[in-house]
Parts: structure tokens; C-alpha cells; sequence
């Protein structure tokens, strides 16, 4: 099995690149399934230029996801707008979830960690970053570093050259 594998790979990699694209190289050398699974309307989901999404899962039940220029979100993370009213029962409880309002945001230039979650209705602010596994509840300020669960500032990114501040 480990022979017939490197095989593949071999002549994977051995493709010529002028005759692919960069997103087909990327996902002719993983073993990974390397593109977002969607539940919901995937018209609810727009993304910007130079945008970097991994295999992730974009939940669009109940609002919109906006992915603006640049960002990046890592492997296995979550972007889930949906929730449930929880005091009800059954397949009341099932149904019971808002259309609209949960819009998630993930402003120019964020970084999305992997495994992290990101529950609606939040924006993670331009160049943030979510630490790998944290869990966003809330709204994520510009150039600030979160991690955790719940995710809380860590560090404020600075701009003019200096070093980082931690918080």
C-alpha cells in the first residue's frame, strides 16, 4: 500500500505546472479534501480576492459569510451562523433556528487558525488573528491576536515597526 501510494504521488508531483492552475497543483499534492463543505445556501458566501480557505465548513443557515481580501482561513476551521432555539423539543427544536442576522465577517488580511470556530453573529477585524482551536463569540478588534475558548485578546499587532504588546 505505501509503495502504490508513493506511486501516485510521484506522478502527481511529476505534472507539469504551466498546465495547472495554483488551486489544482495545490490539491493534486494533498491527501486532503482542500475545499470548504457548505451547509446552507452558498449564495450566502462571499469572498474577496486572494482569499486562502481550506477545508473548512461554512454553515450559511442563518445569515451571511463575508470573507473580504487576503484572509486566510486555515484547515478544519468552522464558520457557523446557525443556532437553535434550545427551549424547544423534538423536531420543533430542529426547525426552530433564525433565516437571517448572524452574519459572520472576516475583515481584509484576518488569519483564521486552524480548528478554530467561529459562531455568528461575529466580525473578526482587518489582519486579526484566531489562535488554531479558539472559539469566536464575539466581535474580534483590528490587529488583535485571540485564542482560547472563549477567545480573548492575547496581543495587540502593531504597525509602525515596534513590538507587539501582550494584553
Amino acid at each position: 500500500m505505501a509503495a502504490l501510494i508513493r506511486r501516485i504521488l510521484r506522478n502527481l508531483l511529476a505534472t507539469p505546472l504551466k498546465k495547472l492552475d495554483f488551486i489544482d497543483v495545490y490539491r493534486a499534492r494533498s491527501f486532503f479534501n482542500n475545499h470548504p463543505i457548505i451547509f446552507g445556501d452558498p449564495n450566502r458566501i462571499k469572498i474577496g480576492k486572494g482569499v486562502h480557505l481550506y477545508n473548512s465548513i461554512l454553515n450559511t443557515n442563518s445569515g451571511m459569510i463575508i470573507i473580504e481580501d487576503y484572509a486566510t482561513i486555515k484547515p478544519n476551521s468552522m464558520l457557523i451562523t446557525g443556532t437553535h432555539d434550545f427551549s424547544k423539543k423534538g423536531m420543533e427544536r430542529r426547525d426552530a433556528y433564525p433565516r437571517n442576522g448572524r452574519d459572520i465577517i472576516i475583515r481584509k488580511g484576518a488569519w483564521i487558525g486552524p480548528g478554530a470556530i467561529i459562531l455568528g453573529k461575529v466580525t473578526v477585524g482587518e489582519n486579526a488573528v484566531v489562535g488554531a482551536g479558539s472559539v469566536v463569540t464575539k466581535n474580534v478588534e483590528a490587529e488583535c491576536v485571540v485564542a482560547g475558548n472563549p477567545a480573548r485578546v492575547i496581543n495587540r499587532l502593531v504597525s509602525d515597526g515596534s513590538e507587539p504588546t501582550a494584553s
